[in-house]
């Protein structure tokens, strides 16, 4: 009688006890296993929430909130937030609806009463949000809709006006955010070109093209495809993109962008650190981070099979990256021209992820004669070669910040309490926004633009080229 696994008595009773216990085990070890991923991958995670109930001394307490790991749950965040929220003081609010509206300034500051107060406010007070179906009718008269939006359509000053810039953006949701980042960075002598995924609403094709359609320098794609994570349809829009503007001969760098990034440089300083850079690329790259299997085998789009891919058709160094780009039209005048590219197109479509192999593995390939690419070791680095581009939160290393937003498929979403962060950084743009995540955040970043652009004006804000004309990219390139 004390073996308390039997269900019966007799001579099965040890064989069921010890499958029982055989199975306990296994589900330890499959248990533990789980924890350990999630921990390596920085998943596990502490979340800083505030309660706001019916009990008016509740309002504003806050508290840590555990979550369940990755693998449980549609969101990821980082386990460090437990100690970086500690420095949060607690704040009593009576009535949620009396609190005023935290200024950017204080946010920006990293004034933490104010941080907390924002959280609050954004939880409880509405934001107004334009429907995407509203903008063919605000759009109706243009004119009037560019006054009203306080779009800046004559060039600030004689240096951006000489050095126009070419910008694709794919979107497929949200318009109201798409309009907002085009008003951001526009400019009259800049090019735009707007891939919208195919099977986006009829509503967001129909305010993206009534959009497009005010301005003569902001086109749709002549060529829309079904963009699929993981498929050569990614690299393919960016590649109908940069063969859209092409024909347009005054720009000299190209910088491809999502509608849910920003602009942490005004339109200015982008342009001096092109110059800075001198015909240099800045694309990502990496040996010892790659994936192989993503080029060993034969990929149907997103699923990997056992058929083994051969070697490249031309001698390509060939490396992990990033998609975001920034590149000179020399670049992109090979990626579309040149037989060697055109070849390594070919050769990348089935493999897993293209849009991280073509553009990274052409930049670290100087053997290739591809212009600005890099003769450095292709091992970018926040040190010796950042990715200028674009700033992502990975919450790993190399690329790991303190993330005060909402990580999802461990990229950080920012948040109010990320402006701080945001406005220190050198990078050009930054991803990723999401209006519906913390407004405030899109909003004080549109602030913190203008504000400098105004100050640029003014000339009361200057440009530190020491932060960029160090780097081995600029001076070791084809």
């Amino acid at each position: 009688m004390s073996d308390l696994m039997y269900i019966s008595k007799g001579p099965h009773r040890f064989v069921i006890s010890k499958l029982f216990g055989k199975i306990l085990i296994w589900l330890l070890i499959i248990i533990i296993t789980l924890l350990l991923i999630s921990y390596i991958y920085g998943i596990w995670t502490i979340e800083l929430v505030y309660s706001v109930g019916h009990n008016s001394q509740k309002y504003g307490t806050f508290i840590m909130k555990a979550r369940l790991p990755a693998f449980l749950s549609k969101y990821e965040k980082k386990k460090s937030l437990t100690d970086l929220m500690k420095e949060f003081p607690k704040v009593n609010v009576t009535d949620v609806t009396q609190i005023a509206k935290p200024t950017c300034k204080d946010l920006i500051r990293w004034n933490k009463t104010a941080i907390v107060l924002a959280l609050i406010y954004q939880q409880n007070m509405p934001f107004a949000r334009i429907p995407d179906a509203q903008y063919p009718i605000l759009t109706a008269d243009c004119a009037k809709f560019i006054k009203e939006k306080q779009y800046i359509i004559e060039p600030i000053t004689k240096e951006e006006e000489e050095f126009p810039i070419a910008f694709s953006i794919l979107i497929y949701k949200d318009i109201e955010q798409f309009e907002r980042l085009l008003r951001i960075i526009y400019r009259p002598q800049n090019y735009y070109c707007v891939h919208v995924d195919i099977k986006a609403s009829q509503s967001v094709h129909d305010g993206a093209r009534s959009l497009a359609r005010c301005f003569e320098n902001v086109f749709i794609a002549t060529k829309l495809v079904n963009v699929l994570w993981g498929s050569y349809s990614v690299l393919e829009a960016e590649l109908i993109c940069m063969n859209d503007l092409w024909k347009y001969k005054q720009w000299k760098y190209f910088i491809n962008l999502t509608g849910l990034e920003f602009p942490l440089q005004t339109n200015l300083d982008i342009v001096k650190i092109l110059k800075i850079f001198h015909g240099a690329n800045n694309i990502e790259g990496t040996v010892l981070r790659m994936n192989k299997d993503r080029v060993s085998y034969i990929h149907n789009m997103t699923h990997s099979t056992t058929i083994s891919k051969g070697p490249p058709p031309v001698p390509v160094t060939l490396t992990k990256g990033s998609v975001h780009i920034t590149a000179s039209r020399a670049f992109v005048d090979y990626v579309l021209h040149d037989d060697r590219a055109l070849k390594f197109k070919k050769w990348v479509k089935d493999t897993g992820i293209p849009d991280e192999t073509f553009f990274s593995s052409l930049n670290h390939s100087p053997q290739l004669e591809v212009p600005g690419a890099y003769r450095g070791i292709p091992e970018s680095d926040p040190n010796t070669y950042p990715l200028l581009t674009r700033f992502k939160n990975w919450g790993s290393k190399p690329f790991d910040y303190p993330c005060y937003g909402l990580r999802v498929r461990r990229i950080c979403t920012f948040g109010v309490a990320d402006l701080k962060l945001l406005s220190e950084r050198r990078e050009m743009f930054a991803n990723k926004f999401q209006l519906n995540f913390q407004p405030m955040t899109y909003e004080c970043m549109e602030e913190l633009i203008h504000n400098r652009t105004r100050d640029e004006q003014r000339g009361i804000l200057g440009f530190d080229s020491t932060l960029y004309d160090s780097f081995d990219f600029i001076h070791n390139h084809v």
